[in-house]
């Protein structure tokens, strides 16, 4: 849930790396986006290193998190946390203390900024 009612690029970027490994068409229907949106998103994620494609046995692309998109997923998820924006059913290791989350802001506000500058 976001503030005004529309989804953030981060939000967007966080729905999409927790489907884990999954194809084009399971992503786009999953986190409701427009084949541009869709083909936008992962080209952004696929250069940035935060998922991988790979192929299946009948010839299937497949996008995977990286241990990287992992990490940022894991990011997303604090931020939503301390902003209040997570949903009820949201993964409980997305529960954080908020004090410790503080503490790396330094370490990952870099990674965020970059995420949202580029898309």
């Amino acid at each position: 849930m976001s503030v005004n009612g529309r989804r953030s690029h981060i939000e967007i970027i966080g729905d999409i790396l927790k489907l884990g490994r999954t194809g084009k068409t399971d992503i786009m229907y999953s986190c409701d986006l427009s084949y541009y949106q869709l083909q936008k998103y992962l080209r952004f994620l696929v250069e940035g290193s935060f998922l991988k494609m790979d192929s299946g046995g009948n010839g299937r692309k497949f996008y995977q998190p990286t241990v990287a998109g992992e990490r940022l997923l894991r990011y997303i998820n604090k931020v939503r946390v301390l902003l209040g924006l997570a949903d009820r059913d949201a993964d409980t290791t997305a529960e954080i203390d908020a004090n410790s989350a503080l503490s790396e802001e330094s370490q990952n506000y870099s990674t965020l900024s970059k995420v949202s500058g580029r898309v």
